[in-house]
């Protein structure tokens, strides 16, 4: 599989892209953006330290995480506002995304087939002789050859829609994060999970607050797939 690229140097071309074309990203002044996902409000706030350095910190669900970048490193420490825990996450930029992009392992010539541009989890599906043959794949790249019959298909409709959702959440996060920055973006995503955490790296590159909410929800999609693949 092609591996996304993640060189620091871009990221750093892309925040300073960002500064150029948002308003006020850099500006000294705080700002804020709140909204609400899944029955639970969460709050965005963007302040600067006295060096300047940029850190984005959400809030919602009873976690507090707070993103900034550190040389070539991000830094996330989630906080439990009920048990005080805090806990650090140091990622290294240079290392190579859990992410890809579209598979080349599998043969997608099926009549018809879908696969996740970054969570893998993907079917392609040929028909003869009234008999669907199924094969399905995982986001560890793991693959079954099904049929049906014998094998129920509602188990296989279950597993190809969460793909099907997955696919269309991460088109439209494609779409409102830009081509110009969206490998670097999903490269600092890779291994964050949890929205307070997506949101609070998504707003050092001043993604709003909504986005967040947009992988978030392809994550779950993906989530449900394998769950769905490991019943099948």
């Amino acid at each position: 599989m092609k591996k996304v690229p993640t060189k620091v140097l871009s990221i750093l071309l892309c925040i300073g892209l960002i500064a150029g074309l948002i308003p006020g990203v850099f500006a000294t002044e705080p700002t804020t953006q709140t909204i609400e996902h899944n029955g639970v409000t969460y709050t965005l706030t963007i302040t600067y330290s006295e060096e300047g350095q940029q850190i984005a910190t959400v809030t919602g669900g009873g976690v507090t995480t707070s993103a900034h970048f550190e040389d070539d490193m991000l830094i996330l420490t989630e906080t439990n506002l009920v048990t005080k825990e805090t806990t650090t996450t140091v990622k290294d930029l240079n290392e190579e995304s859990e992410f890809t992009t579209a598979s080349s392992n599998h043969n997608t010539r099926g009549y018809y087939s879908e696969q996740s541009q970054y969570f893998n989890v993907g079917y392609e599906v040929t028909t003869r002789s009234g008999v669907d043959y199924w094969m399905i794949w995982n986001s560890d790249n793991f693959a079954k050859a099904v049929n049906t019959p014998p094998v129920d298909l509602n188990l296989l409709k279950d597993f190809q829609e969460a793909v099907n959702s997955c696919c269309n959440y991460e088109q439209e996060f494609n779409y409102e994060v830009g081509s110009n920055i969206i490998y670097t973006v999903v490269n600092a995503l890779s291994g964050v999970n949890g929205i307070t955490a997506i949101a609070s790296v998504l707003g050092l590159f001043g993604i709003p607050l909504a986005v967040a909410t947009i992988w978030d929800n392809a994550q779950r999609a993906a989530n449900l797939a394998d769950f769905h693949y490991d019943h099948i």
